[in-house]
């Protein structure tokens, strides 16, 4: 935001209110599209976007790899672990490592939905190290787990 001298004390305090509103609304709207599908949202700041999107790629890139780090995601974007830290916690409300998991539990259940692997299949080829531990984290992003979530899908969308 830009302010011209002399400026009053109630104008900043609404130029900053303003700011502080629309980065919430920003962090609520990724955060809403990481629960059901992730799409880009041209009506947001684009930087943001671009860069939410480079981090995804990476992230599905190299999603097989269960030792997939912010250490690697730094290294790929060629950024500081601290940066990515901050400006993934501003823009979507998540630590790099609980947007990591999100991005693999949604290509999981995108996976699942396809039905070209079996569940256990799927939990390794999203880097899950073991079946239990893919399964517990999927009913707790989803409220169900893997194999019931399978068994709700119409037969029509495998």
């Amino acid at each position: 935001a830009y302010i011209e001298k002399p400026f009053s004390p109630d104008q900043l305090k609404a130029q900053i209110s303003s700011l502080l509103r629309t980065r919430d609304e920003i962090r609520r709207l990724y955060a809403g599209k990481f629960m059901t599908e992730f799409d880009t949202v041209s009506q947001q700041n684009r930087l943001d976007e671009e860069f939410i999107l480079k981090c995804r790629d990476v992230i599905i890139a190299h999603m097989r790899n269960p030792d997939l780090s912010v250490g690697l995601l730094a290294r790929e974007l060629a950024m500081g672990r601290t940066l990515i830290f901050r400006k993934l916690k501003a823009v979507t409300g998540l630590t790099p490592n609980d947007f990591m998991k999100l991005i693999r539990l949604n290509e999981a259940k995108r996976m699942i939905i396809e039905g070209r692997y079996r569940i256990t299949e799927i939990g390794f080829l999203t880097g899950f190290s073991s079946s239990s531990y893919f399964a517990k984290c999927f009913a707790k992003q989803f409220g169900v787990l893997p194999t019931e979530f399978l068994e709700k899908q119409e037969p029509g969308t495998q």
